[in-house]
């Protein structure tokens, strides 16, 4: 049975699919180009500080929790609480 595909059509239909793939590759690699280096990096340490605050912020009121419980008049259970809802609180806000 004959075919009726030429070489001349076969090698157009490959240079548009060539075309086409080159074209979706330049989209896709669009996508990573949007920020540059620096605001890369600015991005990444911001995330990174944030991510670490809630040890930096109970590294700081863990030692006065007993004090802070005397000023309140309440028990160190409950301070430990609320601070620990601060910090959930600034997580999510």
């Amino acid at each position: 049975m004959a075919s009726e595909e030429t070489p001349l059509l076969s090698d157009q239909i490959d240079s548009e699919l060539e075309a086409a793939e080159e074209l979706a590759i330049k989209q896709h690699e669009a996508v990573y180009n949007r920020f540059s280096s620096l605001q890369k990096r600015t991005i990444v340490s911001l995330i990174s500080l944030a991510g670490l605050s809630p040890l930096l912020i109970s590294g700081v009121f863990i030692p006065s929790i007993p004090q802070i419980a005397r000023d309140l008049n309440t028990t160190g259970a409950v301070v430990k609480y609320v601070i620990i809802e601060a910090i959930l609180y600034g997580k999510v806000a």
